[in-house]
């Protein structure tokens, strides 16, 4: 009644099989359900790694311009203190001390008197301009001279003095 002599067309341990009979195969394991959900997986995992990478090199731009904006506050505050020292030492005080000490320079206490030649438009001169410029050379040449120069000395600050005809 048992007998094994047809046990190995149904239960095979060795590979034999004669038939696909009622046994139940094994599928395969890579099957298109499977691809398609590795492949999505991986794509969801490469996108996040993407994101990842890019939000890092976000972070890490506006760190970099953070500090470019506390090193040109901090290059603005030593170019307003240099202005600061250049503005101070090109001060007239400080180049007539410096003149003193390095040169010997003395500075009088009134400056003496300045004249300065005024020149005289040359263009556009008509027959009249030049026929009266003719006349006043006639007049004596110390009226000439004096009527072209300027003194920088203020009037106020020689008023009280003898020489002109002040107490």
């Amino acid at each position: 009644m048992y007998s094994q002599s047809n046990s190995s067309i149904f239960f095979s341990s060795n590979g034999e099989v004669s038939g696909h009979g009622a046994m139940a195969q094994r599928k395969g394991m890579v099957t298109n359900q499977v691809v398609i959900t590795v492949m999505v997986v991986l794509l969801v995992a490469l996108l996040m790694g993407g994101r990842i990478f890019l939000t890092n090199q976000i972070t890490g731009l506006r760190a970099r311009v953070a500090d470019y904006e506390s090193q040109k506050e901090f290059l603005e505050a030593g170019s307003a203190q240099l202005h600061k020292d250049w503005n101070h030492e090109s001060s007239g005080e400080v180049i007539i001390s410096r003149a003193q000490k390095e040169l010997g320079l003395i500075v009088p206490g009134e400056p003496g008197l300045v004249l300065v030649c005024l020149g005289e438009d040359h263009q556009g001169r008509g027959v009249l301009r030049k026929l009266w410029d003719g006349l006043a050379a006639s007049e004596s040449a110390g009226e000439v001279v004096a009527g072209a120069m300027v003194s920088l000395v203020p009037r106020s600050a020689r008023a009280g003095t003898y020489e002109d005809g002040g107490q």
